[in-house]
């Protein structure tokens, strides 16, 4: 049978290990977002050259309306996947902490019983 603090020296690295994961996660989703900006710009450009090309007014209005609605929309997404992570990245660091200090709590135990 383990020992107790073996246990919980075990949970805590499995906890260390989730608060990894999700990290790794969350630079996943971040890489995402920086891709998604990626393609925005290049629909941005897609449109002014569409802008450019056309030949009547109407086709230049719709084309504007159609940018500030996806410019929008695509701001509207990144922002609130941006303060998710950072949410996340927030709460996955303070637990990361939390269990660095427990660990080495329990190091600290262990030594003064030996």
């Amino acid at each position: 049978a383990l020992s107790l603090a073996e246990r919980r020296r075990s949970a805590l690295a499995a906890a260390v290990a989730e608060a990894d994961r999700l990290l790794e996660r969350l630079r996943h989703l971040c890489g995402a977002e920086r891709a998604a900006g990626a393609r925005l710009r290049e629909e941005v450009e897609d449109v002014r050259v569409a802008q450019q090309e056309a030949r009547s007014e109407e086709a230049v209005a719709s084309n504007a309306r159609r940018l500030r609605v996806a410019c929008r929309e695509q701001a509207e997404g990144v922002r609130e996947t941006l303060e998710e992570a950072e949410e996340l990245v927030r709460a996955a660091e303070a637990e990361r902490r939390a269990h660095e200090v427990a660990l080495l709590a329990l190091r600290a135990e262990r030594g003064a019983k030996l």
